[in-house]
């Protein structure tokens, strides 16, 4: 199935503008200068980072093919 355009919010599953946003905000905290003081805090960052590029990696992915 080819699709005509990219689609820039799914509808109900989740908002690729509001991804791309996150990761940003995201990477921007995981590379303070103190970002490892809290390491709780910290793997917690990493977590929501990897899930939200793991999603939006994967869907562009789908666009791609």
């Amino acid at each position: 199935m080819l699709l005509a355009r990219e689609s820039v919010n799914s509808g109900l599953l989740f908002d690729l503008a509001k991804l791309d946003a996150e990761i940003a905000d995201l990477t921007e905290k995981s590379e303070a200068a103190d970002f490892w003081n809290n390491r709780n805090s910290a793997l917690e960052i990493i977590s929501r980072l990897n899930h939200s590029r793991e999603i939006v990696d994967t869907y562009r992915s789908l666009l791609r093919s």
